[in-house]
């Protein structure tokens, strides 16, 4: 079992889920059983939704030599580092410091998290 110390009601098999229905269960735990929730879409995910959309009929040839085009065909292309000094409006730490710099000069970046999350850099793992 993935975590014995939780309260298992049962052995997980989603192909063969309890048909009792939760509400009617007396006692709190994890059950074999599916649940659907429904909430509100964000403006985020409507806007994700629609770019995508469009994005689904763009020609291949309007994008294909553009940083989306390289991550997509996963054909990024390699770049020669150079050391740069950077201006900070803000104080950077060294990691921060290093996915601006490599930002700055490579073909295609990807930053992802926020400060206080593991960052993504030029392939390279910064932790900030």
């Amino acid at each position: 079992m993935l975590r014995p110390h939780w309260n298992w009601k049962g052995e997980i098999d989603p192909k063969n889920l309890d048909q009792t229905l939760l509400k009617n269960e007396g006692a709190i735990g994890i059950y074999n059983s599916a649940a659907l929730f429904f909430s509100e879409r964000s403006k985020f995910t409507q806007g994700l939704e629609k770019e995508l959309s469009d994005f689904k009929r763009m020609d291949e040839n309007t994008y294909n030599t553009s940083s989306l085009g390289h991550w997509i065909s996963r054909n990024v292309p390699q770049y020669e580092h150079q050391e740069k000094i950077i201006i900070e409006p803000i104080p950077l730490n060294e990691e921060q410091r290093n996915a601006v710099k490599k930002a700055l000069q490579a073909p295609l970046t990807v930053v992802t998290g926020t400060s206080r999350n593991r960052k993504k850099s030029g392939g390279n793992e910064h932790h900030c």
